[in-house]
């Protein structure tokens, strides 16, 4: 719960009230009219599909306060603040509400495992803390300042997520959240359409080590081959994880499958739900950031254990004797290499159900061609692809294995008709959150669920 006045808001981002009192107190925000809560100031937000706008009237009905770019149309006499843009306002509002809390404060970016490695380390720490994490995966313009304003004065730690497409958007987001703590997961190859390059994405990443004073820490995978160039620009403390390269907390992989893995770092043992070497290299991002708040290895190793991975990320179904993977969340060349690589290791058919990588620009036809060999190489034989880039993928994968059995669907009903019809023993699901791949898991899921009931 937060405690801003509508005076202190209209200092903080320029507006002009004009209907109601200043003198109204807000406890919390929200940029979603049917989430509402009592004494929430409502924002109204401008989306590439809904304008807040056309909400307004209908959530000062529900809450004593909003923030609009054009007054509504009907007048309520609640409190109505008057901005050029909403969503700087948010940020603005979010600055003024860190100036009054006093956590300490986490960043974690990068292409690939944020979200995981935030959830973990937010599992761990609340064994200890009052802790605050990011929801879902609020990491942008809009979802970062939701997080910070949704950090009461009670907590000892807030755990933000980072990500823009912007060169000095990471920038933005820390003078906002003002971090004292980093963790920075890889380099990949991710919104490319707008960085353009490999190097613009580390340049965007490193404004997060950059922000960092020397008095904090950076959490850093010594693996990635810009890791180099993190060290040159860090000045604080610095803490690094790895699986090839010596690092300080370098994990040793004794198992690891759909099924789960074992792995050991720093001389104990630690068994997760989680499948494959890169969740192992995420838990030891959020093991090196529990230790520096001081967390016994007892506990952490028992919420290792116990963490359970969120739904859409390599989370593993059994179904009558299939094996599902929802890795349907996101994707990127990255992470779509990593579910190739798991694949890769498991006995029995399988296929995969993929549709496009998004915001990849001029290099999307080739990254779809070696991410199509990548799952070839893992022993995938059947493809259903939805999407542009499908006969780019299908030619990469036939460079490998000509024989695939593939369809490119242009009708989803077909699409899930044909899923649930595929008769691999694994069937995996991957594609960027746009493509709505999940809607295809679940559905194949609650076929196969009663079937011959």
């Amino acid at each position: 719960m937060i405690s801003l006045s509508i005076k202190e808001i209209i200092e903080a981002t320029g507006g002009k009230l004009i209907s109601g009192k200043d003198s109204v107190k807000i406890t919390g925000v929200s940029i979603d009219s049917r989430r509402l809560r009592k004494d929430d100031l409502f924002f109204a937000l401008k989306g590439s599909r809904l304008d807040g706008h056309r909400f307004a009237a209908e959530a000062l009905k529900k809450c004593p306060a909003a923030i609009v770019e054009k007054a509504p149309l009907i007048k309520s006499g609640k409190s109505v603040i008057l901005v050029k843009d909403s969503l700087s306002a948010l940020k603005k509002t979010a600055a003024l509400w860190r100036t009054k809390i006093e956590p300490r404060v986490i960043a974690v970016s990068g292409s690939n495992g944020k979200t995981s490695t935030k959830d973990l380390l937010a599992h761990i720490l609340k064994k200890r803390f009052r802790v605050n994490a990011a929801e879902k995966s609020f990491n942008n313009f809009i979802g970062l300042p939701l997080t910070v304003l949704n950090t009461p004065r009670s907590a000892d730690i807030m755990i933000a997520e980072m990500e823009t497409n912007v060169i000095g958007g990471i920038l933005r987001l820390c003078e906002i959240a003002r971090p004292d703590t980093g963790i920075i997961t890889n380099i990949s190859d991710s919104h490319l359409s707008d960085l353009k390059t490999r190097e613009n994405v580390f340049r965007e990443k490193s404004e997060l080590a950059e922000y960092i004073s020397p008095c904090g820490s950076l959490i850093l995978n010594n693996d990635d081959p810009f890791a180099a160039k993190f060290k040159k620009i860090f000045r604080g403390k610095l803490i690094t994880y790895s699986l090839k390269k010596k690092s300080l907390c370098q994990v040793k992989i004794i198992k690891t499958g759909l099924g789960g893995t074992e792995f050991i770092l720093r001389g104990k043992s630690f068994k997760t739900s989680l499948p494959g070497a890169f969740n192992a290299l995420n838990i030891a991002a959020a093991i090196a950031a529990a230790r520096i708040f001081g967390i016994p290895w007892e506990t952490i190793i028992e919420s290792v254990k116990t963490f359970k991975a969120p739904p859409g990320r390599i989370s593993v179904k059994k179904i009558k004797g299939r094996i599902l993977v929802n890795d349907s969340f996101n994707a990127n060349p990255g992470s779509a290499k990593a579910l190739a690589a798991l694949l890769k290791n498991e006995k029995g058919s399988k296929a995969v159900v993929f549709a496009d990588m998004l915001e990849l620009g001029k290099d999307s036809s080739r990254l779809h061609a070696e991410t199509g060999a990548d799952f070839a190489a893992s022993g995938v034989e059947s493809v259903h692809y939805m999407g542009r880039f499908g006969d780019a993928f299908i030619k990469g994968f036939k460079k490998i294995n000509p024989a695939i059995k593939y369809i490119i669907h242009t009708d989803r009903k077909k699409l899930m008709a044909a899923a649930v019809k595929e008769p691999a023993d694994i069937i995996a699901f991957k594609a960027s959150r746009a493509m709505k791949i999940d809607e295809i898991f679940d559905h194949v899921v609650k076929h196969i669920s009663s079937r011959n009931r």
